[in-house]
C-alpha cells in the first residue's frame, strides 16, 4: 500500500498522516462501504467497475476474509502450513471478518500466533490479461498466495508491502490466502488501538496516482519540519538577545520578564511540532513495529512539549486574560505539566486516550483564555484567533478525509500541515508586529528627546546672547519667588496657628464642659448632703405628729366623746391624718431623689469599679428628667446584664449626655418618645445599649461629623457627643449614629461597652 500508513489514529488531532487511518481504519469514525449483499461471505467479485473506485480501494477489497488461527510453528515447519493456501481447503465453517474495518485479528494473550486469511475471488472477463497491481498494507511480517502459489513474501520489512505485486488473471475463479504471523498485535492494539492487514487490487493509473500522493505528502512533510525548525531557531534568538538587551537596560541580573521569554515558549513549542512530524513522516517510511513504537513514544514526548510551550507563551502574552477564577496562571500550568509530561512519558504503557483527553484539556483552557484576550481587544489577539481558527479547520477537513466523508481526490490529505503552518505563523507574526511596535515606540521616543535636545540647544545658544538680561530677570524672579515663599510660609503658620487655636478652643470647651460635670456631681453631692439634716428633721417630726395625732384621736375619744363625734372635729382630725401622709408620700420621693442623685454624683467612686449598668442608666433617666420635658415618654427596655467594670461618674456622664441629646432633638415635637434598650451580647462580650428618639433625625451633611467638637444635633454647646465618644474610648468601647428611621423619624445611636471579665 504505502509508507505513509504507519501514523496512529489519535494523532488526526495534531499531525496525522491520515491515509494510515483510512487504510487500516482503526478509530471506526470512518464511513463503512457495505459488503455486497449478493455475495457469500468469503467471496468477492473483481470487476472494472470496483477498479474505479479510486482511493477506496486502498482501505482494501469491501470483502469479508475468512481466518483461522492455529498456533505459531517452527522454522522448520513453516512451509508445513501452506497447506491452508490451496484452493480446495474447506474453509466454509471459518469465521470471517472484514480487513478494511479491522475487527481485530484473533489474539491469544501475549503469545505468537498464526492466521491464515482466505479469499475466493471471481474475476470479470473483462478484467482477463490486464495488468493489475496487488498491493498489500500491514504490521507484521505475512505471505501472499494465489491459487496456491506464493505470489509475495514480505519479511525483510515488518511493516510495509510497499512495491506492489503485478498479476495478470486468465481466469474467472481464484483463491488469495494470506499467512500472517501476530507477533505484535497484542502491543500495537494496546498502544494504537488497531494492529492488521488490507489487501487491494487496482489499475497501474490508480497505483501511480497514489504514489504521486505520498510522494507530495512526505515533501511536505520535510518542508513544514525545514520551516518550523528555521522558525524555532529565529525565535530562540530572538529571547537570547531581546532577553541581553533587557538586562542591559535594566542594568541588573534579575529574572527575566515573562514578556520577554514568549519567544523561548513560542521556539519551545515549535521544536515540539517538529517532533511530531518528523516522529510521524519517519514513521511512515518502513520501519519495524519496535522502531514504530519508539517513533509514536517521540510523538506522545513530542505533543506534550508542544501543548506546554503553547500553554506557556498564551499566558506570558496575554498575562491579565489568563486570569481565571478557577486558578491562577501559574498554578493551572504547572497542574497541567503534571498532567501531560508523566502521561506522554508512559504513553507506551497507557492508552493514548489519555494523552489526547490531557491535551483537550489544556486546548479549552488556551481557547478560554484567547476568547477572554479577543473581548478585551488585546493586541494580536485576532490574528493568532484567525490562524487558530484556519488550524482547527484544516484539522476538521484531514479528519473528514480521514472519516471518508471527502475523498483524496477531492482534497489533498495533509492540508492539516497548512494549518499548523499558519498558526505557528500567526503567533509569529504577533510577536514580531508586537517587537515592532516596541521599536517604533522606541524610535518615536528617541526622536522626542532629540528634537528635546535641538530646541534645549537652541534655547541655550539664544539664553547666552541675552546673558545679561537673563540674569536681571533671574534675579527679579529670584525675589519673587522669595516673596512668594514667604507668603506662602506666613499662609502656612496662619493656617498652623488657627488650627491650634481652635483644637485649644475644642479641647478647652471640653475640659470646661468636664469641670462643669464634676462641679455638678459636686454640687449635687452637697445639695444631697444638706438636704439629709432637714430631711431627718421633717422624718422625725412626722413621726412625732403621727404619734401625737394617735394619742389625741384616743385621748379624744376616752375623755370627751361627745367632742369626738363632733363633725368639726373628726374632720380636723381626718385633714390632720391626710396631711401627716402627704408629708410622708413627699418625704419618700425627697429620700429617692437624693439617693439619685447621691448614686449619680459617685463621688466616692472615682477609680475604676464593678458596677450595676442599669442603675447607672436609671440614675441618668433621674437627672435628666427635667431637661428632657414632662411631655416626653420615656420607654425603658432593659435585659439581665452583667457587671462592668468601670468608671461610675464617667459612665453616668455618658448616658446622661445621650438623653439630653435625645431630649434636645424632641423639642417642639408632640408625641415626643425616647426608647432605651440595653442587652448582654455573650458573643461579642459587651454590653450593648441603643438611645432612639422619634425626632427630626440628623441632618446628612453632619452625619460624618457628628462626633466632632462643637458639631453635634445643632443643640446645646455641641460637645456632648464628643464626650460620649471619648468616654467610651476610654472604656475600651464605641459608640456610633447607625440608622435613620425615615418612616417614623428619629435617630439611633450605639454604645458598645466591652466586658473584661477578668477584672469585673
Amino acid at each position: 500500500m504505502s509508507r505513509a500508513a504507519s501514523a496512529p489514529p489519535a494523532a488526526r488531532t495534531v499531525a496525522p498522516l491520515v491515509f494510515v487511518v483510512a487504510l487500516l481504519s482503526a478509530s471506526g469514525c470512518r464511513r463503512d462501504r457495505p459488503v455486497p449483499r449478493d455475495l457469500a461471505p468469503g467471496t468477492f467479485r473483481l470487476t472494472p467497475q470496483t477498479l474505479s473506485a479510486g482511493s477506496d480501494n486502498f482501505l482494501g477489497l469491501p470483502a469479508r476474509w475468512r481466518y483461522k488461527t492455529i498456533d505459531a510453528p517452527t522454522d522448520a515447519a513453516e512451509d508445513d502450513g501452506a497447506r491452508f493456501a490451496a484452493p480446495g481447503v474447506d474453509d466454509s465453517k471459518w469465521p470471517t471478518l472484514d480487513l478494511r474495518l479491522p475487527e481485530g485479528l484473533p489474539r491469544a494473550g501475549e503469545s505468537e500466533r498464526v492466521v491464515w486469511l482466505r479469499l475466493h475471488l471471481t474475476v470479470d472477463k473483462a478484467l482477463f490479461g490486464r495488468a493489475l497491481a496487488v498491493i498489500v498494507a500491514h504490521f507484521e511480517p505475512l505471505r501472499v498466495y494465489l491459487d496456491g502459489r506464493r505470489l509475495a513474501d514480505f519479511r525483510d520489512r515488518e511493516m510495509w508491502g510497499e512495491t506492489p505485486v503485478w498479476v495478470r488473471f486468465r481466469r474467472s475463479e481464484h483463491v488469495v490466502a494470506i499467512r500472517l504471523r501476530t507477533r505484535y498485535s497484542v502491543k500495537l492494539a494496546r498502544m494504537f488501538g488497531y494492529s492488521g492487514v488490507a489487501f487491494s487490487v487496482c489499475t497501474p493509473k490508480t497505483a501511480r496516482w497514489w504514489s504521486n500522493i505520498r510522494a507530495g505528502g512526505r515533501r511536505l512533510h520535510y518542508f513544514a519540519i525545514g520551516l518550523a525548525s528555521a522558525m524555532a531557531l529565529i525565535h530562540l534568538l530572538l529571547f537570547i538577545f531581546i532577553r541581553r538587551e533587557e538586562r542591559l537596560v535594566s542594568g541588573g541580573d534579575g529574572p527575566t520578564p515573562e514578556a520577554v521569554r514568549v519567544n523561548l515558549y513560542h521556539a519551545i513549542a515549535i521544536v515540539g511540532v517538529v517532533v511530531m512530524a518528523y516522529s510521524t513522516i519517519t514513521s511512515a517510511s518502513g520501519p519495524t513495529v519496535p522502531q514504530l513504537m519508539r517513533y509514536m513514544y517521540a510523538f506522545s514526548v513530542g505533543v506534550a512539549v508542544a501543548v506546554l510551550g503553547g500553554i506557556r507563551m498564551i499566558y506570558a502574552l496575554y498575562p491579565d486574560a489568563a486570569k481565571a477564577p478557577y486558578g491562577s496562571a501559574r498554578q493551572r500550568f504547572w497542574l497541567f505539566f503534571a498532567l501531560m509530561l508523566p502521561t506522554a512519558l508512559l504513553s507506551p504503557w497507557i492508552p493514548r486516550t489519555v494523552l489526547y483527553v490531557a491535551v483537550g484539556l489544556t486546548l479549552v483552557d488556551q481557547t478560554l483564555v484567547l476568547l477572554r484576550a479577543l473581548i478585551a481587544h488585546s493586541r494580536g489577539a485576532l490574528t493568532i484567533a484567525i490562524g487558530a481558527l484556519v488550524w482547527a479547520g484544516l484539522s476538521a477537513v484531514s479528519m473528514l478525509i480521514d472519516s471518508q466523508v471527502l475523498s483524496f481526490e477531492q482534497m489533498p490529505p495533509y492540508v492539516y500541515l497548512y494549518g499548523f503552518l499558519t498558526l505557528i505563523g500567526s503567533v509569529s507574526l504577533t510577536l514580531a508586529r508586537s517587537a515592532a511596535r516596541d521599536r517604533r515606540d522606541l524610535a518615536r521616543q528617541l526622536l522626542e528627546i532629540r528634537e528635546l535636545s535641538e530646541s534645549t540647544l537652541a534655547q541655550q545658544r539664544e539664553l547666552s546672547l541675552e546673558r545679561v538680561a537673563r540674569q536681571a530677570l533671574e534675579a527679579e524672579s529670584e525675589r519673587k519667588k522669595l516673596q512668594l515663599a514667604e507668603a506662602e510660609t506666613r499662609a502656612a503658620l496662619y493656617a498652623e496657628v488657627e488650627q491650634v487655636n481652635r483644637e485649644l478652643r475644642d479641647a478647652t470647651g471640653m475640659l470646661v464642659q468636664s469641670e462643669k460635670m464634676a462641679a455638678l456631681g459636686g454640687l449635687v453631692a452637697g445639695v444631697a448632703h444638706e438636704v439629709n439634716t432637714p430631711m431627718g428633721a421633717i422624718r422625725s417630726m412626722q413621726d412625732s405628729l403621727s404619734r401625737a395625732l394617735a394619742r389625741l384621736t384616743q385621748q379624744l375619744a376616752a375623755d370627751h366623746p361627745a367632742l369626738a363625734s363632733d363633725a368639726a372635729v373628726s374632720e380636723s382630725l381626718a385633714s390632720v391624718a391626710a396631711a401627716r401622709a402627704a408629708i410622708a408620700r413627699e418625704a419618700d420621693r425627697i429620700e429617692e431623689i437624693v439617693k439619685r442623685l447621691r448614686s449619680f454624683a459617685r463621688l466616692d467612686q472615682a477609680a475604676l469599679k464593678a458596677v450595676d449598668v442599669a442603675e447607672t442608666i436609671d440614675d441618668a433617666l433621674a437627672l435628666a428628667r427635667h431637661q428632657i420635658g414632662p411631655d416626653v415618654t420615656v420607654e425603658r427596655d432593659i435585659g439581665e446584664l452583667p457587671k462592668l467594670r468601670c468608671y461610675p461618674r464617667q459612665l453616668g456622664q455618658l448616658f446622661l449626655h445621650l438623653l439630653v441629646n435625645a431630649g434636645q432633638a424632641l423639642e417642639g415635637v408632640d408625641d415626643g418618645t425616647i426608647w432605651v434598650n440595653a442587652r448582654h451580647d455573650s458573643d461579642a462580650k459587651a454590653i450593648v445599649v441603643r438611645v432612639r428618639d422619634n425626632g427630626p433625625g440628623v441632618p446628612a451633611d453632619l452625619r460624618e461629623r457628628l462626633f466632632e467638637p462643637r458639631v453635634g444635633r445643632g443643640g446645646g454647646s455641641g460637645l456632648g457627643l464628643a464626650v460620649c465618644r471619648r468616654i467610651a474610648a476610654e472604656h475600651g468601647g464605641s459608640i456610633e449614629h447607625v440608622s435613620d428611621d425615615r418612616d417614623e423619624g428619629g435617630a439611633t445611636f450605639e454604645l458598645r461597652l466591652p466586658i473584661d471579665e477578668a477584672r469585673a
